[in-house]
């Protein structure tokens, strides 16, 4: 026999149970998981949605759904804003891979293009009913806008009332350590001087240095300034948290950007979108969501800038 045929046995050999091996693997077909009851209602929901609108929801809204108790009205504009409008709008179920019993994920595209995934959570209350909508911008630490549940906004102390401490220079611990080392570096200041003939200048550097530890400590420890540092730290965040409250109407939503969010979403008149755009909301994190959305748009606009 030739060497090449020699060759072509042995390739023969050594491939021919590989290939039968191969063949007497069971071929495993992937198969989707089943649906949850959750998610088929909320398919449910969704073609309701598409139908009707925000008002289709109305009536599933779960009775502890913070939405529902902010009163019809509202609650048809907080979900108008996190959900977008029906028309022209393409729903989409996202089966995550382990299911959850409570939740159903939807991805959605608007008219223009533009994309959101919501996050509905349903809970049975003779029924599947609907208890929270989450979005992409909704934060995940506990802020505003974290969920559509809302916390009890913390009350504001008043200014008076906080401790001093809280400010650096009216710890006493913190006072009295600077004043210490102040002290200290005057000291050997003054005592290098004298050692180097400089009795006049040591002299001057030591009175310097006390001079400065006492003005320090009258400054820190003056009562009228502690409070004007403590009301003006406080006063901010009082303004800010009372402006977000009164944003939300008793909510951390979003509600106040619904029409904002139907002309993104219809993309059809830019005018519209860009005097929507130019409305700066007085709450921090609508100003956020407005800031996302906004980005969002100029993306699909093809404008990087």
């Amino acid at each position: 026999m030739s060497g090449r045929v020699i060759s072509w046995c042995a390739v023969f050999l050594v491939l021919a149970p590989m290939v039968a091996g191969a063949q007497a693997l069971p071929v495993k077909t992937a198969k989707p998981r089943d649906l949850s009851e959750a998610e088929r209602a909320a398919v449910e929901l969704a073609a309701a949605y598409l139908q009707g609108g925000p008002a289709a929801w109305w009536e599933r809204l779960a009775a502890g759904s913070p939405i529902r108790r902010s009163g019809r009205e509202a609650a048809l504009a907080e979900i108008a804003a996190r959900v977008g409008p029906a028309d022209g709008a393409t729903w989409q179920l996202l089966t995550p891979g382990h299911a959850d019993p409570e939740r159903a994920v939807f991805g959605v595209e608007y008219a223009s293009g533009l994309e959101e995934t919501l996050t509905l959570r349903l809970v049975q209350e003779g029924g599947w009913k609907l208890a929270e909508i989450r979005t992409t911008v909704d934060r995940r630490d506990g802020a505003p806008g974290a969920s559509s549940t809302p916390a009890d906004p913390a009350p504001v102390e008043p200014a008076a009332s906080r401790p001093a401490a809280a400010l650096p220079f009216a710890n006493p611990y913190f006072t009295l350590g600077l004043a210490a080392l102040v002290l200290l570096v005057g000291a050997l200041a003054a005592l290098a001087l004298g050692q180097a003939g400089r009795k006049g200048l040591a002299v001057a550097v030591g009175a310097v240095a006390v001079g400065l530890v006492a003005a320090g400590l009258v400054w820190t420890g003056s009562p009228s300034r502690l409070a004007r540092s403590a009301g003006a730290a406080g006063g901010t965040g009082a303004a800010a948290g009372a402006e977000a409250v009164a944003a939300h109407g008793g909510l951390s939503g979003f509600a106040a950007l619904a029409p904002l969010r139907a002309a993104l979403a219809s993309g059809s008149d830019r005018a519209e979108i860009e005097k929507r755009l130019l409305v700066v909301p007085g709450d921090p994190h609508l100003r956020e969501v407005q800031q996302l959305w906004r980005a969002a748009y100029l993306l699909g606009e093809g404008d990087l800038t």
